[in-house]
């Protein structure tokens, strides 16, 4: 499996004024959904050195958590499990998943991930899909890549993107729910094209050749 990597650059005057506004480089990976009910959460948040290098590989996990999938909520696990595509995955009453099983909905295909909800304790949980990746040689595990609220019963179908957003923020930290976007994110488009190396400057990520 091929593993994809970023280069992100800083110039050291540009350190300095991002060091004292507190600010943090900030990677978002979406995931979409049938029914578009989706929302991003903030893959890592990092304080940036003159070099940087991030990596990963495109296996995924999910993850259930009772945090609501709004605005400003930081995502904490309840629990998780890695996950192969085209699988379901089923939240048990007993606070675990259970898995891998076919899925309970046709036409799954290989980069899709179910999660049933099976958990009656609760109206609803928060579900979502899971990545690992390397920050500066830190190995990171399991981190969410988006949040959405699936009831009791129910089931939902996520289909993880590659492509990655980059931005500098001061106020968001790793698995926080963004559901709005900042105006000067830069997406990055991986998949075919493995490394990527961008630069910052004039207050945002400009890719390079």
């Amino acid at each position: 499996m091929s593993q994809f990597q970023l280069i992100i650059n800083f110039a050291n005057s540009d350190l300095d004024t991002l060091s004292q506004a507190g600010e943090s480089v900030i990677l978002v990976k979406t995931t979409s959904t049938p029914t578009g009910d989706s929302v991003p959460v903030a893959w890592v948040s990092f304080k940036p050195f003159t070099l940087n290098t991030v990596t990963w590989v495109e296996n995924y996990g999910v993850y259930a958590s009772n945090v609501s999938p709004i605005q400003g909520g930081t995502i904490a696990k309840l629990a998780d499990t890695e996950a192969y595509g085209g699988q379901a995955y089923s939240f048990t009453n007993a606070g675990h998943f259970v898995g891998p099983n076919a899925p309970v909905t046709s036409g799954l295909t290989n980069n899709q991930y179910q999660v049933v909800n099976n958990w009656t304790d609760a109206p609803g949980l928060t579900f979502g899909v899971t990545q690992d990746l390397t920050v500066n040689g830190q190995g990171l595990l399991a981190h969410p890549l988006n949040a959405m609220l699936v009831p009791s019963g129910q089931n939902a179908v996520f289909t993880p993107l590659t492509n990655v957003m980059i931005f500098m923020e001061s106020s968001i930290q790793s698995g926080m729910v963004l559901e709005d976007l900042r105006s000067d994110v830069t997406t990055l488009q991986f998949g075919s094209v493995t490394n990527i190396s961008v630069r910052y400057a004039g207050g945002k990520f400009l890719q390079q050749s």
